[in-house]
């Protein structure tokens, strides 16, 4: 069976137990995090190797992935999305707080746009959708050319993008790669985001953040980059200036952190004049005082 096929199994159809049994038998070498270093730039000092996020094997493999996708999305006739991912579980309850004939979504770290065309085919026809991918400028010379349908579109960079423009920034596996988030709260609150959905998040049970290196070995490509793991309060306080956070959930794990699999975390953030969050597990997850469900 092929590595890509068990990944894309164990991320978005299995139950988070059947997951994390997978993670702890078959990722404990191909994506492991070790060391603690000061900044990211320690970090990267320290890498055994150049950093190979970009190299062109790597996205070879990541472009081919979605392509095999993309033709088992197309040829499914019945698709409950929020099946696919529990990042849907927190994704859908908002569009209800926005004018349903129109989405405009912000995608940061969005890869080949998967999750774009996944929305897009769950909603109805008559749902204007407007999916803007925020990506390396090597990935979006070779993602861009697959969507000239105009189904998700592409950016390198928040800056330039028109102000109060979107309603939904949405951040899945990509936030613990960002080496500085000071300036994130304000800049989509600036681009009109109501609300931010972070999911595939590594939290960990402790209050403090811990920054190491992840090694990822899949097939033919090695490459190894610094990593944050959150402290348990700490995103809460990255959008605290501008957005407050009113779910968490636990996702399925994905990193073995010094021989432990860790379980990754959802959170939803809203800005203060949104209403209310009404999302599944929101009773369960949301509010002061509730336990850190998503800690591992």
């Amino acid at each position: 069976m092929a590595r890509s096929f068990v990944d894309l199994v164990r991320r978005h159809l299995l139950p988070p137990s059947a997951s994390d049994a997978i993670t702890r038998r078959l990722s404990s070498g191909s994506n492991k995090v070790t060391g603690r270093f000061r900044s990211f730039d320690a970090a990267l000092a320290a890498l055994p190797a150049p950093l190979t996020w970009a190299s062109d094997d790597y996205l070879t493999q990541r472009e081919q992935l979605f392509v095999r996708q993309r033709c088992e999305l197309e040829a499914r006739d019945e698709l409950d999305v929020r099946q696919q991912s529990r990042m849907f579980t927190l994704l859908f309850p908002l569009f209800a707080q926005h004018d349903y004939n129109r989405i405009r979504i912000l995608d940061i770290g969005g890869g080949f746009g998967l999750d774009g065309l996944l929305v897009r085919r769950a909603l109805p026809s008559t749902v204007a959708i407007d999916w803007t991918v925020i990506e390396t400028p090597d990935l979006v010379r070779r993602a861009a050319p697959l969507h000239e349908d105009g189904a998700v579109r592409y950016a390198t960079s928040l800056e330039g993008l028109p102000a109060a423009h979107y309603d939904i920034a949405h951040i899945r596996d990509t936030i613990q790669y960002l080496p500085d988030l000071r300036p994130l709260s304000g800049q989509l609150a600036g681009l009109g985001c109501r609300a931010v959905v972070v999911g595939d998040a590594p939290v960990l049970a402790q209050p403090d953040d811990r920054i190491a290196i992840q090694s990822v070995r899949r097939r033919r490509v090695r490459h190894a980059h610094p990593i944050r793991l959150f402290g348990s309060g700490s995103l809460a306080a990255v959008f605290a200036p501008d957005f407050r956070q009113v779910a968490r959930l636990a996702q399925h794990g994905g990193l073995v952190v010094d021989g432990r699999a860790l379980r990754n975390t959802g959170l939803v953030f809203l800005r203060p004049a949104t209403r209310s969050y009404q999302g599944e597990d929101s009773a369960a997850v949301a509010g002061p005082g509730v336990s850190d469900k998503g800690a591992a």
